[in-house]
């Protein structure tokens, strides 16, 4: 409870009546959607924010300074795999920000690795290699330790998840990218590959103006994962990420898939799925919320101001 008290007075505090900003980009249909800590994921319809942007499109941002619109701004806020990389009352404090600049009746759509979907996975790999202790088994069961704990514990850029799926043993690639690791995993075959992405962070953050004492530190320890932003601060499941979506005011909390939403148009939006309609991230976590109307003295709620959204359209598939 101290935890959602600070975030809040924290948040309350800041952007109250900040004047519109010349950065906001509508989509093609009028709507203001925002994509917080996208790192390469984004396209010119959404507000892309991210530590170390990789395009003109992405604008340069630290959580801890709050999301720099004024209330009521945006029809969507949308992040994926970001919130379990902050500590629980940053996390509080994002949310609620999340929370207040989303117009009456938006919506938030949070994907971030599942906590028992991870554990299951391990404990199922733990069960069947004691009854098949073959290499197959035993890969399968690696990795499911090295997907459950090692972004949380690792201290150098790419952990023990990093060789594994560089090793030229490995013989079931594609277990791992269906079993959570996503497309992205086939492309980590090269042992280069973390530091040529931890050096294009450095040098982006040598010539950013803004922080740059603390990037410059982080630049001079190239072999902390902590300085890379890799590390997990918590691990999220359906009850844990829902509750605190219910403690920061949003209600209407629904348990959508990857390729599954009630967003108005989603499938032309969704950042979820690649150009070759693979999911970026398989089992993940996702819940949608939204933001509702004020009520009334008589306990009615109203638009305050914004137009009543417009009917639901149901779940948006993607088409198979």
């Amino acid at each position: 409870m101290k935890t959602l008290e600070r975030a809040r007075a924290h948040s309350l505090s800041r952007f109250r009546s900040a004047p519109g900003d010349s950065r906001l980009r509508l989509s093609q249909d009028g709507r203001a959607l925002l994509n917080l800590g996208c790192g390469g994921v984004f396209t010119a319809e959404w507000n892309n924010f991210d530590a170390a942007p990789s395009s003109s499109l992405v604008e340069p941002w630290d959580a801890v300074c709050g999301i720099p619109f004024p209330g009521s701004t945006f029809d969507v806020v949308y992040h994926s795999h970001f919130l379990e990389h902050l500590t629980l009352d940053l996390a509080t404090f994002i949310t609620l920000e999340c929370f207040r600049v989303l117009k009456p009746g938006g919506t938030i759509r949070i994907l971030v690795p599942d906590l028992e979907y991870s554990a299951r996975l391990y404990l199922e790999a733990a069960s069947r290699l004691n009854q098949e202790n073959d290499g197959a088994t035993l890969e399968h069961y690696e990795w499911s330790v090295i997907n459950l704990v090692d972004q949380m514990t690792r201290v150098a850029p790419g952990g023990e998840m990093l060789p594994f799926l560089s090793s030229p043993t490995l013989t079931d690639l594609e277990y791992v990218v269906r079993t959570g690791g996503g497309p992205e995993v086939r492309s980590i075959r090269s042992p280069n590959t973390t530091a040529r992405s931890f050096f294009d962070r450095a040098l982006r953050a040598v010539l950013e103006p803004r922080r740059v004492v603390r990037r410059l530190k982080a630049a001079l320890h190239p072999r902390s994962a902590e300085a890379t932003g890799e590390l997990h601060r918590w691990a999220y499941d359906v009850y844990s990420l829902s509750s605190l979506l219910t403690m920061c005011g949003f209600s209407e909390v629904v348990r959508r898939t990857e390729t599954e939403s009630g967003i108005e148009d989603w499938r032309r939006l969704s950042l979820d799925v690649t150009a070759a309609g693979e999911t970026r991230k398989p089992h993940s976590l996702v819940l949608e919320a939204r933001r509702g109307y004020p009520e009334t003295p008589s306990g009615s709620t109203t638009a305050g101001g914004y137009p009543h959204p417009s009917p639901s359209p149901g779940s948006q598939q993607d088409a198979e």
